[in-house]
């Protein structure tokens, strides 16, 4: 991503040189993002932040333009303006997506876990007890964009016992780190193309995340212009697998259909090492893209 405002690119080298890995991860990302094009670059650095700097002017344009504060908000992600970022309306519409979902703050409303995973293993699953659920991740307000992924692309990690901890790894959710004896709540969501589709006001309601929807994650790696999809950062560095192509949608109207299975998790976890699941992840990135020039500066530069 090049900037036009000087401050900007003079923070990107800033962070870049961070002793932080985390800092220095947000930093490199800015630096390799391929996918923002000069329509969004410009409306970006129009946009007026309250707080200073690159990282809040991002963090702000995340929740102003991109997820809004009403359902009926179209975010600039879905826009003409991203056009550079945008996937195919082409999708194979029979294609199963999986997205997971952090649940906590719905449970605050009074609603039982342990007897909302009981409905959940019945099948079809209890909708009187599932219900309530739905409803309140329906009421969240804002349009915020849908991470989430192909299901035959983890399928696997899905029979597994222990599914969540694997999408975790292999989806790059480090985010979803509860602090030592904190238990956390998820939900798997699953639907189809085709139901992202009927629900969309846009043509095309699928696109490539770039650093302007990752709220300056240091777990995200952009994908190469060109790629069609962006890619998931695996957590375990020493895995031997595929990277899993991940993608935001429109936000969708969930059904108690969509629920899938419910699990936990309880910290403290293993600790990720940064700079070697980014350069791992770089390897795969190259490969799955045929780039093996891409991001070839960064390899290495991230302290574990």
């Amino acid at each position: 991503m090049r900037f036009t405002r000087s401050e900007y690119t003079d923070q990107v080298v800033a962070l870049r040189a961070e002793r932080r890995a985390s800092r220095r991860a947000v930093g490199d990302n800015f630096a390799f993002e391929e996918n923002v094009g000069g329509d969004r670059t410009a409306d970006f650095e129009r946009f007026v932040a309250i707080d200073p700097g690159l990282l809040a002017a991002v963090s702000e344009y995340f929740f102003t333009s991109v997820q809004g504060s009403r359902r009926d908000h179209t975010p600039s992600t879905f826009g003409a303006i991203n056009a550079a970022a945008l996937m195919s309306a082409g999708i194979e519409p029979v294609q199963k997506i999986v997205r997971v979902e952090q649940i906590d703050g719905v449970l605050d409303r009074g609603l039982d876990f342990e007897m909302i995973r009981d409905a959940c293993k019945l099948s079809p699953p209890d909708a009187s007890v599932v219900a309530p659920l739905v409803r309140g991740l329906n009421e969240y307000s804002g349009a915020r964009p849908a991470f989430a992924c192909f299901r035959a692309e983890v399928a696997p990690d899905l029979a597994s016992v222990d599914w969540l901890l694997r999408l975790r790894a292999r989806l790059g959710l480090g985010h979803f780190s509860p602090a030592d004896g904190q238990t956390l709540h998820f939900v798997r969501m699953e639907y189809t193309v085709a139901e992202v589709f009927s629900q969309a006001v846009v043509a095309q309601p699928f696109a490539v995340p770039t650093v302007l929807e990752t709220r300056n994650s240091e777990f995200f790696l952009p994908a190469p212009a060109g790629a069609g999809f962006g890619y998931t950062v695996d957590l375990d560095a020493a895995a031997v697998r595929a990277a899993v192509r991940e993608f935001l949608h429109v936000r969708l109207t969930y059904e108690v259909r969509h629920v899938k299975q419910v699990a936990t998790l309880t910290g403290p976890l293993p600790p990720t090492r940064l700079a070697e699941a980014r350069d791992a992840h770089l390897g795969r990135v190259r490969v799955g893209s045929s780039r093996s020039d891409y991001g070839a500066m960064m390899a290495g530069e991230v302290d574990p």
